[in-house]
């Protein structure tokens, strides 16, 4: 068989849209029938030789052309010995499970003493097996000299086509398009079951019998390739088990089954907390403050919720038991993510539901009014930091102004006391739902190991979510970091202040991050979103998008290696005046040109509190927002400030802690130009951090990020930018990113 024929045999099945790898099996095929036919003509040279058997079957079928086979047999007859003797023998290849299994030959006593027989046999699945290249070595011995040399020539065409078939080479264009190994990056997608739970009977559109079909094993293998390595499976408790004690997997199953068969992981996305139709008892739905309605999701704060989410979890091992690979830790909704309620009425018949504070339940109102005797003790104390008249803690209650048209911000808060009041309730209530996901991240770890357990806390809306959403990325980070999972956090798609806004935190507290962009990115925002991930110190990426981007995902995951760029400089993240409803939007905002000037971390103020903000980490801070600050973190900053760290404000306004003092180290601070369009506060800047590491300096819109020995730079404009690079001249074309030969993907 020649170059040729394997091109158009590769042209043949392409043309029918089959996989690479059904294509290498393809081509294994027509290169059998070769060497089959070339066996045949020369032996059949020699006397008392009759023509080689071949049979080829498809689903029991015989199969004249080759192409898509299910099984081969070839009989060869060893020179001097008749067809059926002691030196014919047969492969069989299954195609499903890639095992191939031989009947031991026995071969003439010449072949026995040749030295090199034991490496022409192995097992697999327990059977004597031989490899497919034996048939030509098996046909070459023996062969008397006149023969040798053409026999030779097929030989090296064997190697060839063997190495070839073995790297993947794309015959049909002859060029080498080795499978891309994406597991050192877990890169993974999902959605899958979506059109199942939506149709159950907890679903927006319920449909009996209903089953979404799974991927085909062949697509999956054609995305493997590609550097896919797992898929998510959406998994609702309530599609699942209609009936008290009747769990249906069929459909579950059915993915797991196709995911395995290609290679891939099968990770189990759980959707706990929208209960069964049929549980009306024994459980608390989530009641919101401004209608008292209840929502279709489970409350957080009975502790029945955690007995079901057992019940759950249990039933899933007791089921799949190691055929899940992944599996995640649900926490609230909409996606079992971490924020309260939001209404996404196309997935799921929630009921009443909308943007706003849940935590109306009888339940709720108990632990909040826990939570405050812990923290102040007395009523007494209480009643003065908030203004209040309450006899008891028995008498405390979520903030009555919270209704329909409410809308948090200092403005509406406009004493300490009020301010105080409300900062006690919305940093309970973030912090509730950490302690949730806590409780459903122990249930899980009860039935699998750490490594294979996810948890997603929600993302960051670009910046920061809105603050009824709890969606406080630092505070999962704290949590999380002393069980050795993996947090996937949504919305990362290249905002920079977001992205460091959970990346610095992950890095903290010691979290696995893996990226995941919460809607569809265009290919320059996707560029820019790896590198950003890779400045932050990602280690695994999720795209929904995986196809479209797979070439961008090929070139610069490498880059996506746990470490994040170096950087002497933070941002200070003004978490206080966050939660009292404040815009933070010129924090945000700042972020975009500040990356052009330099790489940064940012620091809530969780992180400062716990020690993050120390020399030894950085040398300066930058303070955009500085209107109100809780007293105590103004402490550890002025403390940064006299250890020799700079401080850096921009503008002029005054800041004060909650209680209204002007905080008294302001003069003492660096002041530049307010942030503005004519980018005079950057040119001040650029002047104040000379030197400090992870400056470049240069406002050119290349955003650089160096790791040790390593540096990659994004292009961040919409033409080729000249620089210059450790004293090399370089050009960056639009929005890729360059990297030198440390940061370089080692083949």
């Amino acid at each position: 068989m020649t170059l040729k024929s394997f091109r158009d045999a590769a042209h043949g099945v392409r043309s029918r849209a089959i996989s690479s790898v059904h294509l290498m099996d393809v081509l294994k095929d027509h290169f059998l029938l070769s060497i089959t036919r070339r066996l045949e003509s020369r032996l059949n040279s020699q006397a008392g030789m009759l023509p080689c058997r071949k049979h080829f079957l498809i689903d029991e079928q015989e199969c004249n052309n080759g192409s898509s086979l299910g099984s081969a047999t070839v009989s060869v007859a060893a020179p001097g010995v008749s067809p059926g003797a002691s030196g014919s023998f047969s492969v069989r290849r299954d195609a499903e499970r890639g095992t191939r299994d031989a009947c031991a030959p026995q071969f003439p006593s010449r072949f026995h003493s040749c030295p090199t027989r034991k490496h022409l046999f192995y097992r697999a699945a327990g059977k004597p097996a031989l490899r497919s290249a034996d048939i030509l070595v098996c046909g070459l011995w023996g062969l008397s000299s006149p023969h040798f040399r053409t026999m030779m020539r097929c030989a090296l065409i064997c190697i060839v086509v063997f190495a070839v078939l073995e790297y993947g080479m794309d015959l049909s264009h002859g060029q080498v398009n080795a499978a891309f190994d994406g597991r050192p990056w877990n890169i993974s997608t999902g959605n899958l079951s979506v059109s199942f739970i939506q149709a159950s009977p907890i679903g927006a559109f319920p449909k009996p019998n209903y089953l979404e079909a799974p991927p085909s094993v062949e697509s999956l293998v054609r995305l493997k390739n590609l550097g896919l390595v797992a898929d998510e499976d959406y998994v609702a408790w309530g599609a699942v088990e209609r009936e008290p004690g009747k769990w249906d997997w069929q459909q579950h199953d059915a993915v797991e089954h196709n995911l395995h068969a290609a290679g891939m992981k099968y990770v189990a996305y759980i959707w706990a907390h929208f209960p069964p139709a049929w549980l009306k008892e024994k459980r608390t739905l989530m009641r919101c403050l401004e209608h008292n309605k209840e929502t279709s999701y489970l409350s957080i704060f009975d502790p029945q919720t955690i007995e079901w989410y057992d019940h759950f979890y249990r039933n899933l091992h007791d089921h799949f038991g190691d055929r899940i690979d992944n599996v995640y830790a649900c926490i609230l909704g909409p996606y079992g993510e971490g924020n309260y309620p939001l209404e996404v009425k196309s997935w799921v018949n929630m009921g009443h539901c909308h943007e706003g504070y849940w935590c109306g339940d009888d339940y709720a109102i108990r632990a909040f009014q826990t939570a405050m005797q812990k923290k102040y003790s007395r009523i007494s104390r209480l009643n003065a930091a908030w203004g209040t008249h309450f006899k008891s803690f028995a008498e405390v209650r979520p903030l009555a102004e919270i209704s329909e048209n409410f809308k948090p911000s200092p403005a509406a808060f406009p004493t300490a006391q009020d301010k105080r009041r409300w900062l006690d309730f919305i940093g309970w209530y973030h912090q509730a739902i950490i302690d949730f996901a806590e409780k459903s991240l122990q249930t899980v770890l009860k039935y699998f190991p750490a490594e294979k357990v996810r948890m997603k806390p929600g993302g960051n809306a670009g910046g920061v979510n809105p603050v009824s959403w709890g969606t406080y990325c630092p505070g999962y980070a704290k949590m999380a970091g002393k069980y050795g999972v993996v947090l996937q956090p949504a919305d990362c798609q290249g905002a920079v202040f977001g992205d460091k806004w959970v990346g610095t935190a992950y890095q903290y507290y010691g979290v696995k991050e893996c990226t995941e962009p919460a809607g569809d990115l265009d290919e320059h925002a996707f560029v820019r979103r790896m590198f950003s991930d890779a400045s932050c110190g990602a280690r695994q990426l999720f795209s929904y998008q995986f196809e479209q981007h797979c070439t961008n995902i090929q070139k610069y995951v490498h880059l996506f290696t746990g470490e994040p760029g170096e950087t002497g400089v933070a941002v200070y993240c003004p978490t206080t005046l966050y939660r009292l409803g404040a815009s933070l939007q010129p924090t945000i905002s700042a972020g975009w040109p500040l990356r052009d000037l330099c790489e940064f971390d940012v620091l809530d103020e969780l992180l400062i509190r716990d020690g993050a903000l120390n020399t030894r980490r950085y040398q300066a801070l930058l303070i955009f927002q500085g209107d109100i600050v809780e007293q105590d973190i103004l402490d550890k900053i002025a403390a940064f400030r006299r250890a020799g760290g700079k401080m850096i404000v921009f503008g002029d306004a005054p800041i004060k802690n909650v209680e209204g003092k002007l905080w008294r180290e302001t003069p003492k601070l660096v002041h530049l130009s307010t942030v503005a369009k004519n980018g005079k506060w950057l040119k001040e800047l650029s002047i104040e951090l000379g030197g400090i590491r992870g400056v470049d300096g240069k406002l050119d819109g290349l955003w650089t990020c160096r790791r040790s020995r390593q540096m990659f730079v994004f292009n961040s404009k919409g033409k080729p930018v000249e620089t210059i690079v450790d004293g090399e001249s370089i050009t960056i074309e639009p929005y890729a990113i360059w990297m030198n030969e440390a940061a370089a993907r080692k083949n």
